[in-house]
This record gives structure tokens, C-alpha cells and sequence, in this order.
């Protein structure tokens, strides 16, 4: 009994030194506050359109700046596109909760289902692979204690990390799960129990703004929901300005406290950024916690963030006509008749003077007659040619008559008709565009020409440069006439959508 007596004074020390540890790390990632790059670790399906694909990117969190056991996450990530409705990353992550050391790897695949150009499903899972180890060996277990102890192993975690989020126009909603399911292969069991299961809802919606020159802009409010194993749940909020030059935001964790943020691109694809969260609660350290995040973009920079969801609805400003189809004057065509009757005079005058020749018997009176004739001749076809270019001239200034009155009535509105008209336009041959629609972002642009093209349409579009809006057209026509039978007839029956005409003047 007196030798069980210090054991159990050691025993209850070692509970008592891990019981005092303050503050108690939450057992998740700690990423709420990723917003733009390695957003695919808040939720797989972001990997879509929130990584700017394809980039490399690097995010590194130190929580409260602890001297000894000082929480952090290390997080290296690739990702790109596979298509307009694919992405996949590859990812190296480190994370110490103070507790436990976390080293391994994440593959990331995210697929979008497009219901409509405003209505969008995205699906994703993030697979985890990492080897834990006790992050804290101030106690070590002594094999000569007779009382249970903690087992120190190095053991081996799958996990996996699904996320679904539904998009309609700016509006997005989201859900995810960290460990869904989970399996520690060196213990042959399942690394967390029901219970212990994180889970993080987001609400957010996109507000285009105009800044300049950057049309691209964005203001996106958010707020989130995560429910943690063993502690309160967690509600966020965050508001995140952004551009393509620069981005900052502004948040607040009912656990962490106020988040303040930003960042700038350099050279078009180099961002850097850092973010400050400063604690508030008493029951948490108010020591602040840095996060720094870096990123190289390897695309095309007018592929990084767009408006998201954010489509043209109302009437473009310019010239808005309407009329019937352009007269387009008939080529002059020559008079078969009159041709052959003048061959037939002039035969009949060679016949003519032929018979004269055989009648005359001096050699000089021929020639004077067939010089004579000769300059008759001359004079006929001339006067023949002059009256041919004055009719053919009369006739074209007729008709440049007809077409500026058939014009000048086809530019006439017709009700109910809508048709844009412009002199030129950068890169545009001159004719008429049947227009289906206009959007003011690449996301939704695409996703409707996809659309188009999947219902075997061979649609095109083109970016005008007064407002830096695309405009979507079936096919480009010759002639009023033939675009407004087009647009009359759903394209033929083609396409069911309502269209107009945009007219280019041309030079």
C-alpha cells in the first residue's frame, strides 16, 4: 500500500499537468478564414472556382504565438481545371493542434453540375493521408509504473472529406464535412467515433461592384456554422473585397475572435497576403494568431476571380431601330435583244455594201464608199455605246434611289422588335448577328455556350469594348432579311430561346 501511494500522486500530477493546458485547441483545420486561394480545404467543391486553378498556393497559420507547443498548419497546394466542370489538386499539409502532429499529403477532385447558366451543383472530396504523431513529450510512459498508461504510437490515418455547394445566380450554399470517414490502419479502427465528426456550413453571396478599371470586382458577405466534437459550435462571419490587383477582408469567429486581412497580385500572377486574428473571449488566450498565404497563378491573368453569377438583364445603351431588310440594287444586266438586232444591222449593211462594191467597176469609188461606210460605221457604235452607258447609268442612280428610300423605310422601328446597330466594332465583319444573349462574366458565358453547343449548336461570341460585356450569336447574315427570318423561326427551329439583331455598319 505505501508503494502504490507515490504512483498514484504521480499518476494524478501527469492528469493534472495535461488538464491545465489552456486553451483547448478545437480538433479541425482552423481554415475559416479561407477565402481565395486553398479555399478547397474549407470545402472540396470550391476547388471549382474558388483556387483560381491553375495556381500554386501556400497557407501557414500560427495560433496565439506560444512559445513551447505552439499550434500551426503548413498547407502547399496545386490545383487546376480539367475542363469547365472538373478540377483536381494535390496538396502537402503539416498541422500541430498542440496535441498532435499531423504530416501527409491530400488529392482534391471536384466535379460541377450545370442545371442551368444560373443554377449550379458542385460536388467534391478531399482524400486525406497522414501519419500522426504525439505532438507533446514532456511525459514519457514508464514500462515499471503498475498502472494503465497512454500508448505512444506513430499511426497511420485515411480520411476522407466530401463538401457539396449549390450555387443559384450570386447566391451559394455549402457543406462539408472534415472526417466523414475516417480509418487509422495502425490501430485497425476507425480514427473517430460518430460523435467526434466536424462539420461546416456556409452562406455567402456574390455583390459586383465597379472600381475603376477593374469590372471584375466583387464584395462577398458570408457566414458560417461549424459544429466541433466536445465544444460549442462555432458561427462565423466575413466580409471579402476582391480584385484582380488586390483583395482584403474583415471577419469574426465566436472562438477566435476579429480577423482583419489583405492582399495584392504583383506582375499579374504573383499574390502575397497575410491576415491578423485577435482573441476577445476570457475563456480563450487573446494572444493574436497570424496566417500569411502565397500563391503563383500559371493561366491567363482575366481567368482568376470573376463575378460570380452576374449576368446582363437590362437594355444596353446606343441606338435601338427597327426596319425591314436593306435593298441590296440588282447587278445592271445587258439586252440580249438589243445585241442581236444590232449584229443583224450590221450584217445587213455588210451585205449591202458588198453589193454595191460589185457594181461599182472603179477602184477608187469603192474605196470611198468603204471609207464612207467604214465612218459610218464608227459613228453608229459609237452612238450605240454612248446610249448603252447613259442607260446603264440612269438605271444604277434609279436604284440608288430605290435603296436609300427602301433604306431610309427599313430603318423604320417596327413594334415589338428589338435590333442594335452600331458602326463598327473591334474585330467584327460588317452584317447582322443573331444575338442570344449577353453576360458579363466567363463563368456563365461559358457554361451557356457549353449548353448550346451540347444541344448541337456551333454558337460565338465577341467582347464589346464600350461596356466589356460578351455577347453570345448563332450566325452572322448578309442581310436584314435573312437575319430577321432567322430570329422569326427560333433559328429554324434550332433554338427556343428569344434573340435579337446587332447590326455592324462597317467602314
Amino acid at each position: 500500500m505505501k508503494r502504490f501511494v507515490p504512483i498514484l500522486v504521480l499518476f494524478l500530477a501527469f492528469q493534472n499537468l495535461f488538464s491545465q493546458r489552456e486553451p483547448r485547441l478545437p480538433a479541425d483545420f482552423r481554415q475559416h478564414n479561407l477565402t481565395t486561394y486553398n479555399a478547397s480545404l474549407f470545402n472540396p467543391a470550391f476547388s471549382l472556382d474558388r483556387n483560381n486553378p491553375e495556381s500554386f498556393a501556400f497557407w501557414s497559420r500560427w495560433q496565439w504565438q506560444d512559445i513551447d507547443a505552439d499550434p500551426s498548419t503548413l498547407f502547399f497546394n496545386y490545383s487546376r481545371k480539367l475542363g469547365n466542370n472538373s478540377a483536381v489538386g494535390a496538396a502537402f499539409f503539416q498541422q500541430n493542434t498542440g496535441v498532435f502532429f499531423d504530416t501527409g499529403g491530400v488529392l482534391n477532385y471536384a466535379y460541377k453540375l450545370d442545371f442551368s447558366p444560373l443554377v449550379k451543383l458542385a460536388i467534391g472530396v478531399n482524400i486525406f493521408g497522414f501519419k500522426q504523431t504525439l505532438a507533446d513529450n514532456r511525459y514519457q510512459p514508464d514500462p515499471n509504473l503498475p498502472i494503465p498508461q497512454p500508448t505512444v504510437t506513430d499511426d497511420f490515418i485515411i480520411q476522407m472529406a466530401p463538401g457539396v455547394s449549390l450555387s443559384v445566380e450570386r447566391l451559394t450554399l455549402s457543406v462539408a464535412s472534415e472526417n466523414l470517414l475516417d480509418y487509422n490502419f495502425t490501430l485497425n479502427e476507425s480514427n473517430t467515433q460518430k460523435e467526434d465528426k466536424v462539420f461546416m456550413s456556409l452562406l455567402s453571396y456574390d455583390f459586383p461592384v465597379a472600381l475603376g478599371d477593374l469590372p471584375t470586382s466583387f464584395l462577398r458577405p458570408s457566414m458560417y456554422l461549424r459544429t466541433i466534437p466536445g465544444q460549442a459550435n462555432q458561427v462565423g462571419f466575413y466580409t471579402l473585397l476582391n480584385t484582380n490587383k488586390y483583395w482584403g477582408q474583415v471577419g469574426y469567429n465566436n472562438f477566435y475572435g476579429f480577423a482583419v486581412g489583405g492582399g495584392a497580385t504583383f506582375f499579374k500572377h504573383l499574390s502575397l497576403g497575410a491576415l491578423v486574428e485577435l482573441g476577445i473571449s476570457s475563456s480563450v488566450t487573446k494572444d493574436p494568431s497570424f496566417e500569411i498565404v502565397a500563391a503563383y497563378f500559371l493561366g491567363k491573368p482575366d481567368e482568376r476571380h470573376k463575378v460570380v453569377g452576374f449576368e446582363v438583364d437590362k437594355e444596353e445603351e446606343g441606338l435601338l431601330i427597327l426596319g425591314d431588310a436593306q435593298y441590296k440594287p440588282e447587278p445592271i444586266k445587258e439586252d440580249a435583244d438589243e445585241i442581236a438586232k444590232e449584229e443583224a444591222l450590221r450584217e445587213q449593211q455588210r451585205q449591202e455594201q458588198a453589193r454595191r462594191l460589185d457594181s461599182i467597176s472603179k477602184a477608187e469609188q469603192a474605196e470611198a464608199l468603204v471609207a464612207a461606210q467604214r465612218l459610218k460605221e464608227q459613228r453608229r457604235v459609237d452612238s450605240l455605246a454612248q446610249i448603252k452607258f447613259e442607260a446603264a447609268e440612269k438605271t444604277r442612280r434609279q436604284a440608288e434611289e430605290r435603296a436609300k428610300m427602301e433604306s431610309a423605310t427599313a430603318d423604320k422601328p417596327q413594334k415589338g422588335e428589338k435590333y442594335e446597330e452600331v458602326k463598327t466594332e473591334d474585330g467584327l465583319e460588317a452584317g447582322y448577328y443573331l444575338i442570344a444573349n449577353v453576360f458579363g462574366t466567363k463563368k456563365y458565358l461559358n457554361a451557356f455556350m457549353a449548353d448550346l453547343r451540347r444541344n448541337g449548336l456551333q454558337p460565338k461570341s465577341f467582347l464589346r469594348s464600350k461596356n466589356n460585356y460578351d455577347y453570345v450569336y448563332l450566325r452572322r447574315y448578309d442581310t436584314m432579311q435573312e437575319a430577321r427570318r432567322a430570329r422569326d423561326t427560333n433559328f429554324e427551329g434550332n433554338y427556343a430561346g428569344k434573340t435579337w439583331i446587332f447590326r455592324v455598319v462597317g467602314e
